[in-house]
């Protein structure tokens, strides 16, 4: 029986209200568990620290370096596009999970959030990700403004995605109902 040690929050587009969620399960996950880690595989790239890093590492005290909490940065996925993801950046964000992962317990990893132009590439290297981890999938969506139909739609598209890529899904947030 495989022990799963990495839960990966996905959503299918931006303000789902993913970071909520992850904040919601760190909080738990710190309780009942010894050493948990939180990772993002792709961060916007800029001058200042990612703020949810920041805030995740000294909210729960993480025993983990701020450049041991995400993969790459936005700027070194631009090369790539459509629905291709390099192997090779996929590579490098495994690389740098497993460093941390290999000194935790638990880490919760928390998916990017769709501001590419490309929202099909960001679900397609998200899954792409959370297979390569082994990780299980939580699936974050927002309600607002969508009818109940596309919700539905878009939570079992999703699903059918991830599981393609052979990534259980264990549930689904559905905010802003």
């Amino acid at each position: 029986m495989t022990v799963v040690r990495a839960l990966y929050l996905t959503s299918v587009e931006a303000e789902s209200g993913k970071s909520v969620v992850a904040l919601g399960l760190m909080e738990t996950l710190t309780r009942s568990v010894s050493r948990v880690g939180y990772f993002r595989p792709v961060i916007r790239a800029g001058d200042e620290a990612d703020k949810r890093i920041e805030l995740f590492r000294t909210r729960y005290r993480l025993d983990q370096s701020y450049d041991e909490s995400f993969g790459v940065t936005s700027d070194e996925t631009r090369d790539f596009g459509g629905n291709h993801v390099d192997p090779a950046l996929v590579s490098r964000i495994i690389e740098r999970f497993r460093r941390l992962a290999n000194r935790c317990d638990f880490v919760l990893v928390e998916g990017t959030d769709h501001l590419s132009a490309s929202k099909a590439f960001e679900f397609a290297l998200n899954a792409e990700i959370a297979s390569n981890l082994g990780a299980v999938a939580l699936i974050v969506l927002t309600a607002q403004d969508h009818a109940p139909a596309q919700v539905n739609g878009a939570l079992t598209a999703a699903i059918d995605g991830l599981g393609e890529r052979g990534v259980p899904t264990v549930g689904a947030f559905v905010n802003r109902v």
